[in-house]
C-alpha cells in the first residue's frame, strides 16, 4: 500500500506538471543563419517567437551569448524583458555587431529556447555550372581552424521550380564531413558544397573569423542570354539542347511556357526571399564558354545584373 501511495504521488506531481507546461517558439534569429552586417559592421537582428502558455503572468526575456573561435558560448549579456502578446508572441529589435551568437530565452529567468546566429556578410550565386556546381567526391573542405558554422548554407533543393523554401530549418555548416549534406544541395539549386566551404572560409578569414552564407542560384549550361529572357518572362531555350531552360526535368512539365522565367526565376526568389529575411552583400555571377560565342549581343551581357538590383530594391 505504501509503494502504490508513492506512485500515486509521483504520477499526480509529473500530471501537475505536464498542465502547467510552458512552451516557447523561437522563430528569429534562424538557427545557423547570417545576417548582413552593415558598413559599421553591425546589424539589426530580429528576435522573434511565441511563449505557449494557458497563463501570460510570467517574465520572458531574452539575451545574447557571444561564440568564440572554439564553439563553445561565452558568459551572457544583459537579459532584456519581452513584452507579450495576448496570444503569447514577442517581438525585439536588437542592433548588435559582427560575430557569432546564440540567442537564449528565457522564461522566469530558466532558459527555454536558443539558437545560434551570426552578423557578417550573406551573398547569393548566379551564373552557369562553373557557378551551379557538379556532384564530385574532391570537394575540398576548409581547414577546420576556427569553428565551422562560421560558413553556412541552406539545403533547401528547388531547381527548375517557382516554389518558394518550405521551411527555415535547413541551414548548415558547408564545412561539414557528413556526405549527404556537402555532396547533397546548396539551394535553392547549386548541386554540391562545390568550392563554397573555402570561399566562404576565405572571406571568414579576411574579416576576422566572420560569419558567411552563401545561397546557390546559378543553372548550369546557361548564357547570359537566358538569363536576361528569363528575367523578362519569355521564352529562354538552352545554348546546348535549343529547348526551353528547365523543359521536361526531372519527369516535370512538357509545356515550354511553364518554366519562362527560367533561370533567372531562382535568382529572383533568392533576393526576394533569402535577402528579404537576412540582407545580401552581393551576388556572385559567373558565367563562362557559353559567353564566347561572338554573336551574342553585346548589349545583353550587363542587362540581367541591372534588373536583378532593380528588383531587389523593390523587394
Amino acid at each position: 500500500m505504501k509503494t502504490l501511495f508513492v506512485w500515486i504521488c509521483v504520477f499526480t506531481c509529473f500530471n501537475s506538471h505536464v498542465c502547467n507546461a510552458q512552451t516557447v517558439s523561437l522563430s528569429y534569429p534562424v538557427n545557423n543563419s547570417v545576417v548582413q552586417r552593415n558598413t559599421l559592421n553591425m546589424a539589426t537582428v530580429t528576435v522573434a517567437g511565441q511563449l505557449n502558455y494557458s497563463n501570460l503572468a510570467v517574465t520572458v526575456s531574452y539575451r545574447f551569448r557571444p561564440v568564440g573561435p572554439t564553439g563553445i558560448p561565452g558568459a551572457p549579456g544583459a537579459a532584456t524583458n519581452l513584452s507579450l502578446a495576448p496570444n503569447g508572441m514577442f517581438y525585439a529589435l536588437p542592433v548588435i555587431n559582427k560575430g557569432w551568437y546564440l540567442c537564449e530565452i528565457l522564461v522566469n529567468g530558466i532558459v527555454y529556447t536558443a539558437n545560434k546566429f551570426g552578423v557578417g556578410d550573406v551573398f547569393i550565386i548566379a551564373g552557369q555550372s562553373n557557378a551551379q556546381g557538379i556532384p564530385l567526391l574532391s570537394n575540398q573542405l576548409p581547414s577546420s581552424a576556427g569553428i565551422p558554422e562560421w560558413v553556412v548554407g541552406t539545403s533547401e533543393k528547388n531547381t527548375c521550380t517557382r516554389k518558394l523554401p518550405e521551411s527555415f530549418t535547413h541551414m548548415f555548416p558547408l564545412n561539414t564531413s557528413d556526405d549527404m549534406k556537402r555532396l547533397g544541395a546548396l539551394g535553392p539549386t547549386g548541386n554540391t558544397v562545390w568550392a563554397y566551404a573555402v570561399l566562404g572560409k576565405l572571406i571568414s578569414d579576411a574579416n576576422g573569423g566572420m560569419p558567411v552564407a552563401l545561397f546557390n542560384a546559378a543553372t548550369g549550361g546557361s548564357s547570359i542570354t537566358e538569363w536576361k529572357q528569363g528575367a523578362d518572362g519569355v521564352e529562354a531555350k538552352h545554348p546546348y539542347t535549343g529547348a526551353q531552360v528547365c523543359l521536361g526535368y526531372m519527369g516535370g512539365s512538357a509545356v515550354p511556357k511553364d518554366y519562362y522565367g527560367q533561370p533567372y526565376t531562382a535568382l529572383k526568389t533568392a533576393l526576394n526571399y533569402y535577402g528579404s529575411l537576412y540582407g545580401v552583400r552581393a551576388v556572385l555571377w559567373h558565367q563562362g564558354e557559353a559567353d564566347a560565342d561572338p554573336n551574342v549581343d553585346p548589349i545583353t551581357r550587363p542587362a540581367a545584373p541591372q534588373i536583378t538590383r532593380q528588383n531587389f530594391k523593390r523587394s
